[in-house]
């Protein structure tokens, strides 16, 4: 977590949205599908005690657009900050064990924000943004076993349904862990304390709450999400929109096999 390799990685992430391409806005809608194709997630490590982190942020918001239906995007905010002068609201530290998770799989020494992920794979310091648009691009290249469906049937309700592209995609000694978060977006807070002090930032796909992963044990599987007022009460605190994502991971090798997401269509009722 040095200071000189955050902000290496944060100056790289600012230069990186000159070389991403725009694509079509898709209209609003209660449901969507992922396509054929992998979806790849891109998981940015994050906090609100981090000078160099703010840029990073800015990055993603900046990025998800622009790909907007060909990648996830979600900030876990790391609670490793918290007792160095601000409490992040949003940390949480099944988010750090995340992020410790993920650096083992890929042979890292330490963890650090602003720390970035692509589909499991550590995008360092040292990486260019050429690199980043390379990445994307080859795995949107890679057909998916498996077809993710979310639909929003209410601000307080939500379902996924996953299907696989072809049969004998499920192995039961092996099958994918299905991961479901609800993400916020807009979310603004003002700093008093820390390395962010008199700042006031904005937050984007920030991780509201990490359901419990379950194992995919058959070949299709229907949840149902319903907020109950515990869920929905800090996400119905502010008109900020929230969603839900989704994403099927290995559980040897970290790998995402897929993932989707689908922003709530409505804050009426909430």
């Amino acid at each position: 977590m040095q200071r000189t390799q955050r902000l290496r990685i944060a100056a790289m992430l600012i230069l990186g949205h000159a070389y991403l391409p725009a694509i079509a806005q898709t209209s609003a809608a209660c449901a969507s599908s992922s396509p054929l194709q992998r979806v790849p997630l891109v998981e940015l490590y994050t906090s609100e005690g981090c000078s160099s982190c703010p840029p990073a942020e800015a990055w993603l918001a900046e990025v998800a657009p622009r790909y907007r239906g060909k990648i996830v995007a979600l900030a876990w905010h790391v609670d490793y900050w918290d007792q160095l002068g601000w409490r992040d609201p949003y940390a949480n530290k099944r988010f750090t064990a995340r992020q410790r998770e993920l650096a083992q799989q890929n042979r890292s020494r330490s963890i650090y924000t602003p720390g970035l992920f692509i589909n499991g794979i550590e995008f360092g310091p040292d990486a260019s943004p050429e690199s980043f648009h390379g990445l994307i691009q080859r795995w949107q290249t890679r057909n998916s076993d498996y077809q993710l469906h979310l639909s929003w049937q209410t601000p307080h309700q939500a379902t996924i349904k996953i299907q696989p592209v072809t049969t004998g995609q499920i192995t039961p000694s092996n099958p994918p862990l299905v991961h479901l978060v609800l993400f916020q977006s807009d979310l603004q807070q003002t700093i008093s304390q820390g390395e962010n002090r008199g700042r006031t930032l904005t937050h984007h796909y920030v991780v509201r709450h990490w359901f419990e992963p379950q194992r995919l044990e058959q070949a299709t599987l229907t949840r149902t999400i319903q907020l109950n007022d515990a869920l929905l009460s800090p996400l119905a605190a502010t008109t900020s929109p929230y969603g839900l994502a989704a994403f099927l991971q290995d559980p040897v090798s970290g790998q995402i096999l897929q993932s989707w997401s689908q922003t709530v269509c409505s804050r009426k009722g909430t």
